[in-house]
């Protein structure tokens, strides 16, 4: 889950505030500059031409006075919007308890830095948490589900013998980085 710098709150969040919902496409499009087209969560890459979703960090169903909050909203791809659901940390506005033990990370939290709450395990694309925080995030978006460590994988075998990718852009910027780390090391 790679860090996001978020651009300021657009106008157009104004309008859906008051309840103009056919701007989704316009909000999608924001988002995706946001993430460089990527999964704010596992960082699939391409996902604006895959018809990405709108994810609220917090459910809306949970929690509707954040429905349209820019700083609850990411561009997610459906795997991601799927495995979190409706599922949250902490006391809703309804008076509901949501079930995890812990909060999970926001990649656009101001304290937030993949290398304190993860490592990569570059020869499974398996993520690794740090810390109980790093663990619910992975568990609540599946980040290591099978298909993903597969993907993440094949993407890497893919950059070792051409030197290109195409997806998981920031899994493979972190190899990179360990492999020159490990050269300086030699």
């Amino acid at each position: 889950m790679k860090k996001i710098e978020r651009s300021p709150e657009p106008s157009i969040i104004k309008e859906c505030r008051n309840g103009n919902f056919l701007t989704k496409e316009k909000i999608r499009e924001v988002l995706g500059k946001d993430t460089n087209g990527c999964c704010a969560y596992c960082n699939a890459g391409n996902i604006l031409a895959t018809c990405p979703e709108i994810e609220h960090f917090y459910p809306k169903s949970h929690f509707p006075s954040k429905a349209c909050k820019w700083e609850n909203l990411f561009l997610s791809c459906s795997k991601c919007n799927w495995h979190k659901s409706a599922k949250y940390n902490g006391t809703d506005e309804h008076g509901k308890v949501g079930k995890l033990e812990h909060k999970p990370l926001k990649p656009d939290d101001s304290a937030y830095k993949f290398e304190d709450n993860f490592t990569i395990d570059i020869f499974t694309g398996k993520i690794e948490p740090k810390n109980d925080r790093a663990k619910t995030t992975i568990d609540f978006f599946d980040l290591n589900g099978e298909e993903r460590n597969s993907a993440r994988k094949n993407e890497l075998e893919l950059y070792q013998k051409t030197g290109f990718y195409v997806n998981y852009a920031f899994f493979i910027e972190e190899y990179i980085s360990i492999m020159n780390y490990i050269k300086t090391k030699l």
